[in-house]
């Protein structure tokens, strides 16, 4: 799973295909009024944003091959929320997707939050040890075993200075609206010179970030049997 653990996370069945488990305006398709707005994660939107990144992410290979289809949804919810609150918005990069009022109809109804994309800048600080057994316990999951898996995904990635995509999620209700390539080329917006890495978990996923400019590095195969993609944007 992206968040602890730096593997992506693919879509569940139903949500946009560039769900992915991997400053700040720009405008795009959303799924209620043709608008929305990408900026970055606040406070308030840490509620919305682990319900989308939970129910992504709960049928993805990496989630069934790691932890199984009876996952403890509460306690997830419980990591995702933590998670946000004291790393991803303390001191990485977090955007999400919201929609935007038309202005042909001027609507005032209260943005809903599409997507959420989560960034780790060069020289990011690591999750704390806190937060890892979090997520270790809410999923069940073997430390050791995730410990070499996540070894794996890290030995893939550039060994100069770069961004990884930690994650990108799309909520089901926004699929097939663009919501997830429209966080993507607004993250690579700010990478400037540098290299961008994240790992996909389906061929499907692998297909549309290769369409925008991502190149797979390396295939590889974790302890569950999950095969992973690591892959690269590098500007020209």
């Amino acid at each position: 799973m992206t968040d602890a653990h730096g593997e992506p996370v693919s879509p569940a069945p139903s949500a946009d295909p560039l769900s992915n488990r991997t400053g700040r305006s720009g405008t795009g398709r959303s799924g209620r009024d043709g608008r929305m707005l990408v900026r970055a994660a606040e406070e308030a939107d840490v509620e919305a944003m682990a319900e989308i990144m939970v129910r992504a992410f709960e049928h993805d290979p990496w989630t069934l091959g790691h932890a199984g289809p009876a996952t403890a949804i509460p306690a997830v919810f419980g990591y995702e929320r933590q998670a946000l609150r004291r790393y991803w918005l303390a001191s990485q990069v977090a955007d999400v997707a919201v929609s935007a009022p038309s202005a042909e109809t001027g609507s005032a109804e209260p943005a809903e939050l599409l997507g959420v994309a989560l960034w780790q800048p060069p020289h990011a600080a690591e999750m704390p040890q806190e937060l890892e057994e979090l997520f270790i316990g809410a999923l069940g999951l073997d430390p050791q075993r995730e410990g070499a898996d996540h070894a794996l995904a890290v030995d893939a990635r550039p060994a100069q200075p770069h961004w990884h995509l930690e994650l990108l999620a799309v909520s089901p209700s926004a699929q097939g609206m663009g919501v997830g390539s429209a966080l993507l080329r607004h993250g690579l917006e700010r990478t400037g010179d540098l290299t961008t890495s994240l790992d996909s978990t389906t061929p499907e996923s692998r297909r549309l970030y290769e369409r925008l400019g991502f190149r797979m590095i390396r295939e590889f195969t974790d302890s569950r049997g999950v095969t992973q993609y690591a892959m690269r944007h590098v500007p020209e």
